[in-house]
């Protein structure tokens, strides 16, 4: 159960971190120009940085034992 719990938490960090990265995705995607996709780069360049913040990750089981997600408090969905 332990390495279960281990991987949905691993896996919902992930899921953290990838949701962060999709606006970026979309915009430098979009870029029509070097400039366009210097520009986007440098707005995001916090995550790239080793220093960026890593979302802190809950599973939070209910009384009839579902089990929620949370990153920072929120519902990870």
């Amino acid at each position: 159960m332990a390495r279960e719990l281990s991987t949905v938490n691993a896996l919902a960090s992930h899921v953290a971190e990838m949701k962060k990265l999709a606006p970026f995705q979309q915009e430098y995607a979009a870029a029509t120009t070097q400039a366009e996709a210097d520009a986007i780069v440098a707005k995001y360049s916090y995550l790239f940085s080793g220093a960026h913040h890593h979302d802190t990750i809950a599973l939070q089981f209910s009384a009839n034992g579902s089990l929620s997600l949370t990153a920072d408090g929120k519902p990870l969905s």
